[in-house]
C-alpha cells in the first residue's frame, strides 16, 4: 500500500493534447495506461498529474507518458 499514489509531480513536462479531452498516462513501460488529468503547466516546466485511481510504483526519475486516443501527446520525468 505504501507504493500506491494518486498524484505525481512531473518535471520537464510537455503537453500537446486537447485540454478538453480525457487523457491516460503510463508510469511504467509494462503498466496499463490509467485515466488521469494534468494540472497547470508551470513556467518552469513542472506539472501535477492526478490519476483517477491510485497507481503503483511511481518512482522519481522515471518517465511518465501521456496519451489521448492512443496518440502520444506529452510526458515528463516523475519528481
Amino acid at each position: 500500500d505504501d507504493l500506491l499514489t494518486q498524484t505525481v509531480r512531473l518535471q520537464n513536462c510537455v503537453f500537446h493534447g486537447d485540454a478538453e479531452k480525457p487523457i491516460c498516462a503510463k508510469i511504467r513501460y509494462r503498466s496499463k495506461a490509467e485515466t488521469a488529468c494534468v494540472g497547470v503547466l508551470e513556467p518552469d516546466g513542472s506539472a501535477e498529474l492526478r490519476f483517477e485511481m491510485p497507481v503503483w510504483g511511481a518512482t522519481p526519475g522515471q518517465s511518465c507518458v501521456i496519451y489521448q486516443d492512443d496518440l502520444l501527446v506529452g510526458g515528463g520525468i516523475i519528481d
